[in-house]
């Protein structure tokens, strides 16, 4: 079945011939005559009643000339609202991204200039969890997230880009004993306690966490599992542990976290966007197409309060 099989059956029941169905078409009576008896073929049912003369319908013709013209009506209908998506005219988005991350570096720039390209479009953006990101966009309730990229192995049918690199940092309290440096060795972190995401928030922050330990030389650390990066803050502000963030977060510009910038270590940490691949709203590629030029740009350089020195041998 095919559309001009379709639109010849409509024409042959308007006119009720074949003939002037064929002038329509610009085309031949046999040709009309010969792709309609291909649907009475396919649909298993006698469309037309053929005389010598005359054309009429069968009982199964009338009712599928009704089901025909809706058909045609809902998919013009579909064409249009396509066109005028496509055109930015209406639709709803919904965005989320990972607690505490600084929006107004990675998140507002390519928003706001899609705003401004498709101000009609509705959007709706909003900080989550690991697990809540994980279970909105699973079903469909966030068309795009920013998650970081340890955290993509737990998705299943995602489509992902790498948006902005970022480093990864040490976080204390301004008030723990170790905040008082300006400079790091291995050795100051060796049996220190670490809050981290529990597993079945972040699966892959824990494994973040040792590798990069690895790479340091960073001996027998304590991982203290917590409920959400909110706890995790919490628990650096009083004193109750460190914290492995990003430069992707907004504590960097907090008075009250000391901040040790990490060396670069061959371990890529970076911001990603995800969709899932079955989220057919067509809104998803025009706001991926605005953000592409957004994407891989560094973002300002975060000022650290202190920095890690490598020891050779120690690693």
């Amino acid at each position: 079945m095919n559309s001009y099989q379709i639109n010849y059956f409509l024409s042959a029941a308007k006119h009720l011939s074949f003939t002037k169905a064929a002038e329509e078409h610009y085309t031949s009576q046999p040709t009309i005559s010969r792709q309609v008896a291909l649907l009475e073929e396919e649909l298993g049912i006698t469309l037309f009643i053929r005389g010598k003369s005359t054309v009429r319908l069968t009982a199964g013709g009338a009712i599928m000339l009704q089901e025909f013209k809706k058909i045609k009506k809902s998919l013009s209908a579909a064409a249009e609202s396509v066109v005028r998506i496509s055109k930015g005219l209406e639709g709803n988005l919904a965005i989320g991204y990972i607690n505490n991350l600084n929006t107004d570096i990675f998140v507002y720039p390519p928003l706001s200039e899609f705003s401004k390209r498709y101000p009609s479009i509705n959007i709706k953006i909003e900080s989550a969890t690991f697990s809540v990101l994980r279970e909105k966009l699973n079903n469909g309730a966030y068309d795009i997230i920013y998650t970081y990229n340890f955290e993509l192995a737990a998705f299943e049918n995602i489509f992902h880009e790498k948006a902005y690199e970022v480093s990864p940092m040490f976080i204390m309290s301004k008030s723990h004993p170790l905040a008082v440096k300006s400079e790091y060795m291995p050795s100051d972190f060796d049996g220190q306690i670490f809050l981290l995401p529990a597993p079945e928030e972040s699966s892959g922050r824990i494994a973040e966490m040792l590798s990069i330990c690895s790479s340091l030389g960073i001996k027998d650390i304590v991982i203290k599992s917590v409920d959400t990066i909110e706890s995790m803050l919490f628990g650096i502000r009083y004193g109750q542990g460190l914290g492995l963030l990003s430069s992707g977060m907004d504590c960097i510009f907090d008075s009250r976290y000391h901040c040790v910038k990490i060396p670069k270590i061959d371990h890529d940490v970076y911001i990603a966007t995800a969709w899932n691949v079955n989220n057919l709203n067509p809104l998803i590629p025009l706001y991926v197409s605005t953000f592409s030029k957004y994407k891989n740009t560094p973002p300002p350089p975060p000022r650290f309060s202190a920095t890690f020195r490598l020891v050779k041998g120690r690693v």
